[in-house]
Order: structure tokens, then sequence, then C-alpha cells
């Protein structure tokens, strides 16, 4: 099962929040993140009605998936220099976590990391690429997320339609299976 690292600016959308969380949930990949990443997703989001409890359930569901970094262990992270001061905790997550991949919205962040040859990419990618290649399994994804549902109750279709703007490609994939 592969590892993702997920940056803060992930954990702003509920709808990816739920689509990454229900993957792992269903075992097709293992997710961690920085402790800081979560804090930076907080605070971030505090206007948000509803936030703060969200990132709190992200953490129980992470548990020690959630990973605290030392900053004063960076020096023995290799290449740690070569990543902007502000996402080392992004870097060091994914180097401890043992991660193949790296999700995120920040550019300089992608840049630096495919100059260390690191795997990144956006979450419209990862979740396209999923559902092309897996149809059934993001299919029982949807059908999980709805389910999930309660107020207001959604149907598969419903909560489909969520990731036409914040996962397009996946959005896509999904419509048309096979």
């Amino acid at each position: 099962m592969p590892t993702i690292a997920v940056d803060a600016n992930v954990w702003y959308s509920v709808t990816l929040t739920d689509a990454i969380l229900t993957l792992a949930e269903l075992g097709v990949l293992n997710v961690v993140t920085s402790t800081e990443a979560l804090e930076e997703a907080e605070r971030n989001t505090a206007h948000i009605p509803g936030a703060k409890s969200r990132i709190d359930a992200i953490r129980r569901f992470l548990g020690d998936n959630a990973i605290e970094i030392d900053h004063s262990g960076w020096e023995s992270i290799e290449k740690m220099e070569q990543i902007n001061r502000k996402d080392r905790h992004v870097y060091a997550a994914a180097i401890l976590g043992e991660a193949t991949l790296v999700l995120t919205f920040d550019s300089g962040l992608s840049n630096e990391l495919r100059t260390l040859k690191f795997n990144v990419r956006t979450p419209n990618e990862f979740l396209g690429a999923l559902a092309e290649q897996l149809p059934e399994l993001a299919d029982r994804a949807l059908q999980r997320m709805a389910l999930r549902r309660r107020q207001p109750l959604l149907t598969v279709a419903e909560v489909r339609s969520r990731y036409e703007h914040t996962a397009p490609r996946f959005f896509e994939a999904t419509r048309n299976p096979g």
C-alpha cells in the first residue's frame, strides 16, 4: 500500500479530505502529514464554522501518522536545505513517514521536490489518475462517502458532483468509468 504525505493546503478542502481519508479507510493508501500541516490548516480555516472540529477529526483518524517534526533534527534529513524553510515540515513528514508521493497545491514546494526527484502531485492529478486506473475503487469510495452523509443525505451522484471544481479529473473519470 503506497504512503502519501499531505500538505496543509490540501486539508483546507472538506471534499478532498473526505476522498483522501476514505481511500485510506478502504486500505488503498496510507496517509501521513506533519502536525505543523494540521496546525496550519486549522489556522487558515479558523474563520469557517466547524473547521476546528474537522481538523481534530483528521488528527484522530491519522493518530501517529500525524508526525511531530523535531526541527533540531532537520540537518539529519538528506537535502533538507534545498527545501524552503516554511515547507520543510512537509518534506520531513514525507521522509520520516516513508511516503512515495506528496500531495500539495504549492507550486514552489512542488518544484523543489521535483528537483530532488521526489514524486509530487496535486490532489486533482492524484485522484484523477486513481479513478482512471481503478474505476471500481473510485466508485466504492464515492458510495462510502455518500453513505456517511447524514445531514443532508446525499446520493453518490451528489457526492461526485462536489468534485467537479476541486478535482475535475476525478469528476470526469468517475462519470465515465472504464
